[in-house]
């Protein structure tokens, strides 16, 4: 279900952008830093989504590495306080 669901928002998007892109074909000039781009509008619009999409995923892909080795780690000490509860248990009480 999320992959259709996924799909059609990606079409979405690319049938958007192309309309962007075929709509917007004015010349603008790109500064980068030492160096000038003259692209279109459109061109400069699909560029700044992309590199805006490769940024969130490095910070989403940084966080999920961070809470999967959280993770793992909470899921071994949750293995030891078990295995310190089953070895209380079997020792009887003394009073």
């Amino acid at each position: 279900m999320y992959k259709i669901i996924f799909f059609i928002i990606s079409m979405l998007l690319s049938i958007s952008l192309v309309g962007i892109v075929v709509l917007n074909n004015a010349h603008i000039l790109l500064n980068i830093y030492f160096h000038q781009v003259e692209v279109t509008i459109g061109m400069a619009i699909v560029l700044s989504v992309i590199v805006g999409s490769i940024v969130s995923f490095i910070f989403i892909g940084s966080l999920i590495l961070f809470y999967r080795g959280k993770y793992v780690k909470l899921k071994k000490e949750n293995e030891i306080v078990k295995k310190e509860v089953q070895n209380l248990r079997k020792i009887p009480m003394q009073e």
